[in-house]
């Protein structure tokens, strides 16, 4: 059944729009976007949904999230005591709630195994509603360093070994590669100036992700840009 949402304002992106109509088909995409006045007979024939003095807006996009995490105080104790069962129930739960606060895209940067990369994947197969999970599966960290210590991370030394495991990612379901260049908060003794990595190492990773069409960093890595969807 169609959905007509009625009179609201809408925001594209760039300008606001007020006393406009959104037609939605079955499938959940939009078919038409005009003036109220104007619109389509088909906006009278499936749910109508009222919205005066309301806002629509395009899907945010949060570029940096952690599904296996609820944010506690203690970011260490919580990784700590997660299972891949655990972590993917925390997943699927957040990806709904920030699709529920109008996040419709998600990218995860880290945690365990490839937990976060399944939980998309079924998310994009209809078992589970959520925001599209665009996942890096395990984050790759030099022995020791920034996030050794909290579960989202696997360490990793030399540039063939740091070869092997963006492979190793990719073929788990990663659609992007997180590289740790660097120390940061969480993590004991790693300050943020800590240089994890060399060059040579650091290359390695946007290099192997991009041959496979995927894109990876972090503060000193300057891997090309992909668009999400």
């Amino acid at each position: 059944m169609t959905t007509y949402i009625a009179d609201v304002n809408l925001f594209d992106g760039r300008t606001t729009k007020a006393k406009h109509g959104v037609l939605i088909d079955d499938d959940g995409r939009i078919s038409w976007v005009g003036p109220h006045a104007r619109a389509p007979r088909a906006a009278g024939t499936g749910v109508s949904v009222d919205g005066a003095g309301l806002t629509l807006t395009p899907g945010l996009i949060d570029c940096h999230v952690h599904l296996q995490f609820d944010g506690l105080a203690d970011f260490e104790a919580e990784g700590r005591a997660l299972t891949t069962t655990m972590a993917a129930l925390k997943a699927a739960r957040n990806a709904r709630r920030h699709l529920e606060r109008g996040v419709t895209t998600v990218r995860d940067l880290g945690g365990i195994d490839s937990v976060s990369a399944e939980v998309g994947a079924a998310i994009d197969a209809g078992m589970s509603r959520g925001a599209r999970v665009v996942a890096a599966g395990r984050a790759l960290t030099a022995t020791g360093g920034h996030g050794h210590n909290i579960a989202l991370a696997r360490q990793v030394d030399g540039a063939d070994a740091m070869r092997a495991a963006v492979r190793e990612e990719i073929r788990a379901g990663a659609r992007a590669i997180k590289v740790i260049a660097t120390g940061g908060v969480l993590t004991p003794g790693i300050g943020a100036t800590f240089s994890a990595y060399t060059h040579e190492e650091l290359a390695m990773g946007p290099r192997r992700g991009g041959t496979r069409d995927r894109r990876g960093g972090h503060p000193q890595c300057r891997p090309r840009r992909r668009r999400l969807r």
